[in-house]
């Protein structure tokens, strides 16, 4: 992981937090679930400027946590586009003020799954567009759909949250 933070130096990006508590767990707990003990998980946060450049590192780090969760190559590409186009709309649909807006990236992850949360400052509007070959956009929540295995879309008064899960056991690849 000191190889993405070294490359995350030099871009406009605020911060890459890791948290050791199970933040899952105490959600459980709180709710009164008598199996909280089985979800310990681990969470990463990172809050970018709405910038471009940023998106390489954000999909760096995708790839580096993904990896860590013992997820197969194929399975890391899946992740890795699922993330870049959702980040890919955050930067262009919610982002009122351009580059002064503010991205968030959580990832939670237990020897289960991954589950990415990204979330934006605009208003989600969801557009019916054609999937003409010659159109350039449009097909990334579709995307999203087909290659991660829980997906939405929430939108809210604060913004727009996207949650992406994929699961080690649910993968329909043959990962060796």
């Amino acid at each position: 992981m000191q190889k993405n933070i070294d490359i995350l130096e030099g871009i406009n990006m605020i911060g890459l937090n890791d948290y050791r508590v199970s933040i899952m767990q105490r959600l459980l707990i709180r709710n009164n679930c008598r199996e909280a003990h089985k979800y310990h998980m681990v969470c990463k946060a990172m809050v970018i400027r709405s910038n471009p450049r940023n998106l390489f590192a954000a999909r760096d780090i995708s790839e580096q946590i993904a990896h860590d969760c013992g997820f197969c190559d194929e399975d890391i590409f899946d992740i890795k586009l699922a993330v870049s186009e959702a980040l890919s709309n955050a930067m262009l649909h919610g982002s009122p003020r351009g580059r002064k807006s503010l991205v968030r990236l959580v990832f939670f992850y237990n020897s289960d799954s991954l589950r990415i949360v990204i979330s934006d400052e605009g208003s989600f509007r969801h557009w019916q567009r054609s999937l003409d070959p010659e159109s350039e956009g449009g097909r990334g929540l579709n995307l999203i759909a087909r290659y991660m295995d829980e997906f939405s879309v929430k939108p809210s008064a604060s913004g727009t949250k996207v949650t992406l899960v994929k699961s080690r056991y649910q993968s329909n690849k043959a990962c060796a």
